[in-house]
């Protein structure tokens, strides 16, 4: 429900929500939304505003489902993402690809 109303109260925005598998307890679920700067949850449109006359049932079904949460502000650094010269040295094409080619206008 909430994936489905923030995908389409902001489009462009990735809202993805998954369930964890192993080593958390039953029903545990994770809301991510990837943002390039903190500015961008200035744009994001409200929870209430985009779920309407459904947001009460939400929060009910929340209040009654829910143990807990936790909030986190991450990023991520490319220079850990990516692998070291001598890495990338063993095969350059794997590691370091070429940019695709530029569409044909």
């Amino acid at each position: 429900m909430n994936k489905e109303a923030q995908e389409r109260a902001n489009p462009g925005i990735a809202t993805l929500i998954s369930q964890g598998a192993a080593g958390q307890p039953v029903g545990t679920f994770y809301i991510t939304t990837l943002l390039k700067s903190l500015s961008d949850l200035d744009k994001i449109k409200p929870l209430q505003e985009v779920l309407g006359s459904s947001y009460a049932r939400y929060q009910k079904a929340l209040a009654e489902m829910v143990s807990g949460t936790e909030i986190q502000v991450a990023r991520f650094l490319p220079e850990l993402s990516n692998a070291p010269d001598e890495i990338a040295a063993v095969d350059p094409k794997f590691w370091r690809p070429a940019p695709p080619p530029l569409p044909k206008k």
